[in-house]
């Protein structure tokens, strides 16, 4: 299994270095949180609560390392918030895109009203793929409540295996029919074939050992029963055991939303900066996408990357206390991987920033952009707003009201970049892509000189004999 993993996370960095993606943040806008029918969260506006000015920092310069897929820093948005009437509380809604992962152990966002630290709470969305280069306020928060919470008492088949079998079993595979309208859900195995039966059927052969530190292997079915298994267990001496039927595994009917609250309990084991609820809710929704696609088979050992190390759409909920007269809200939060297009070189690196929730305020000022770049990629050479390189070599523009667009820029290490055909990957790659190479090189012609000089003796011993027999 670990050589499977190593596998796919080479394919996955090799398909994101041909893949541009982006890195999005956003801005706060007032909403409220309805009970009842209408429950939900709602854009809402105040007459008496107005941006008077904006300062838009993005900070790359270090401490913050830079990575593969660009450079790292810090987002942090400065309200200047005129209230006009008396003392409020304001519930505020700030949609950005990170992953969990980065969220919670990179750097927490910080949220600060009139310079004190106030809490907040998060909202995930389970797609990572939301296109939101043109997602309004009111988008973001209809994609939160329409969000799929359970599917009830609906059951799938859970199949397990016996621990103390499996403790003293090396390698076990596992065969068995799979109905064409049936889905399963496995973990810490690693497949081996399918085959298409021909018929309504498909016959899917797995393999699995004892390997503790990962967990215990696993098969949820999810419609009709897997059906025709067979099972070939060997143990530690490399012996065959077990009657090759069904007494190695443990079969149960689970309902199908409490496999999902074990599988998210499993994966946040010890993980206390991601909420589990939420991890809970973008579980399912990863779950009812994979029903209602076209796989028919999920490796689950490799869903928390996708749920958690991916990208996506976030909603900060938090309530700021107004005073009457001007209030600073700040809130900073990690810049993660840039969307890098490494068809250029050196390579450009683009970010996005979701400014269409400024549009909901009853007015908005002046909107300051600063960018400080990263050593490595010290230039900024596109941007939806006209950037001014100032002496510090940072970027400065002042605009009056929102933009039209949500504003992006491009970062990288030359002023003018070369387009190249073939996507440019790193020297680390390149390096091990060589040693592979050289070691099967040296290998092939090893083994090459090794017949060479048995067939060499071969021929040898053959004049020897011939000799012999003249003399």
């Amino acid at each position: 299994m670990k050589k499977v993993a190593v596998i796919l996370s080479i394919l996955m960095i090799f398909a994101a270095a041909l893949i541009p993606s982006g890195a999005a943040f956003a801005n706060s806008a007032l909403m409220e949180k309805r009970s009842g029918d209408n429950f939900g969260l709602f854009a809402v506006s105040d007459d008496d609560l107005s941006v008077i000015s904006e300062e838009l920092i993005f900070d790359f310069r270090a401490p913050y390392p830079s990575r593969e897929s660009g450079p790292v820093g810090q987002v942090t948005a400065k309200y200047n918030i005129n209230n006009a009437g008396g003392k409020k509380s304001a519930l505020m809604g700030f949609p950005l895109m990170t992953s969990l992962r980065e969220i919670s152990s990179m750097r927490n966002p910080g949220v600060t009203c009139n310079g004190s630290a106030i809490s907040y709470d998060i909202f995930y969305l389970p797609d990572p793929a939301i296109d939101i280069s043109e997602l309004s306020f009111e988008d973001v928060l209809e994609l939160i409540n329409n969000r799929f919470m359970g599917f009830g008492g609906e059951k799938g088949i859970l199949y397990t295996i016996d621990p103390m079998i499996l403790q003293k079993t090396k390698e076990l595979e596992i065969e068995f029919m799979l109905p064409s309208a049936s889905k399963i859900l496995y973990g810490c195995y690693y497949m081996v074939g399918i085959a298409d039966s021909g018929g309504s059927h498909s016959r899917i052969k797995m393999a699995t050992g004892y390997h503790p530190d990962i967990g215990l292997p696993s098969i949820f079915v999810i419609g009709e029963d897997i059906s025709d298994i067979s099972i070939k267990a060997v143990d530690m001496q490399g012996n065959g055991f077990g009657d090759g039927i069904l007494s190695e595994l443990v079969r149960e009917e689970m309902a199908i939303d409490l496999y999902i609250s074990s599988y998210a309990q499993s994966e946040l084991d010890g993980d206390n900066a991601i909420d589990y609820d939420e991890a809970r809710i973008l579980t399912i929704g990863a779950i009812k996408n994979f029903i209602d696609g076209d796989e028919r088979i999920l490796d689950m050992s490799y869903l928390g990357i996708s749920l958690f190390d991916s990208a996506r759409l976030i909603l900060l909920s938090y309530t700021a206390e107004l005073e009457e007269g001007q209030n600073e809200v700040i809130i900073t939060y990690p810049i993660i991987n840039g969307g890098f297009n490494n068809h250029y070189r050196p390579s450009k690196y683009t970010y996005s920033y979701i400014s269409s929730p400024a549009k909901n305020w009853k007015s908005f000022g002046s909107l300051t952009v600063r960018i400080y770049p990263s050593a490595d990629a010290p230039f900024v050479i596109d941007s939806s707003l006209n950037m001014q390189r100032q002496e510090d070599g940072s970027y400065v523009c002042t605009i009056s009201g929102v933009p039209d667009n949500n504003i992006t820029f491009v970062l990288c290490a030359s002023e003018n970049p070369r387009y190249v055909r073939s996507p440019n990957f790193s020297p680390l790659i390149i390096i091990i892509m060589i040693s592979i190479f050289l070691v099967i090189a040296a290998f092939v012609a090893g083994i090459g000189y090794l017949i060479a000089r048995s067939i060499k003796r071969k021929k040898g011993n053959v004049a020897v004999q011939k000799k012999k027999q003249r003399v």
